[in-house]
């Protein structure tokens, strides 16, 4: 063993929280039943070794401390970790753009909620016709709030073709325009700026708040109760890059 294998193994037991049990005996025994007789000799060491190197792995420095071991070989180890997925990943909502920009991707003028913090994810769309873009905020298990915006006209008689027979639609009015608050809604369809009825389904196991507002559809989708929504619909400003 090298001074400095030795030295760094002397310091990590000062450090470890060593467990009561012995965890040398139940290696030595888990490998006596798949090592042969002639080799069990060696199991004693063995598992020692391998206690030693699964400590030195539970730290960044006992890490560092094998990869540069091993190094010496000609070894060479990277540590990396597992990136996360950006919020909205697999909602088929588009390509995620960055915030600063975001207004320079569509053909109107977008808002944003001053109500929440910065969006955790934006994402832009080709369709419909000028663009969408979708700001989404979310905890670290799941999507709590999708906002988005595009130009298309809403119609009452429009959103009643397509929703289902427990769905309730709820005429209000926000922002000194008329909307709709959908509650269990599976599709929400809306005119285009051609005239051209689309659809569009929801994705989370939410409501909707949708409305129009001059020539711009606003679309937030959540689990938020309406007055809620309602807040954060009236604390919508310009978004200024």
């Amino acid at each position: 063993m090298s001074d400095r294998l030795e030295a760094e193994l002397t310091d990590l037991s000062l450090h470890v929280d060593w467990p009561e049990e012995d965890l040398t005996r139940l290696v030595r025994h888990h490998i006596a039943g798949v090592v042969p007789r002639s080799r069990r000799r060696l199991v004693p060491a063995l598992a020692v070794v391998l206690v030693t190197v699964f400590s030195l792995l539970a730290t960044p420095w006992g890490r560092q401390a094998v990869a540069d071991l091993l190094g010496v070989a000609g070894i060479r180890i990277e540590w990396s970790t597992a990136t996360t997925p950006p919020a909205g990943a697999g909602l088929d909502l588009g390509v995620e753009v960055p915030l600063e920009g975001a207004a320079d991707l569509v053909d109107f003028d977008p808002l944003i909620p001053g109500a929440f913090d910065r969006p955790d994810a934006v994402y832009r769309d080709a369709v419909p016709d000028g663009g969408r873009l979708t700001m989404v905020w979310a905890t670290s298990d799941h999507v709590e709030i999708l906002y988005g915006q595009f130009t298309a006209e809403v119609d009452a008689g429009v959103l009643g073709k397509r929703l289902d027979p427990e769905t309730t639609l709820r005429r209000i009015t926000l922002r000194g325009v008329p909307g709709f608050w959908i509650e269990g809604a599976h599709v929400v369809a809306y005119l285009d700026r051609d005239g051209t009825f689309r659809e569009d389904t929801t994705r989370l196991a939410g409501n909707v708040l949708i409305w129009s507002e001059a020539g711009v559809t606003h679309r937030i989708e959540s689990t938020m109760t309406l007055d809620e929504v309602l807040a954060v619909a009236e604390s919508l400003t310009p978004l200024v890059d």
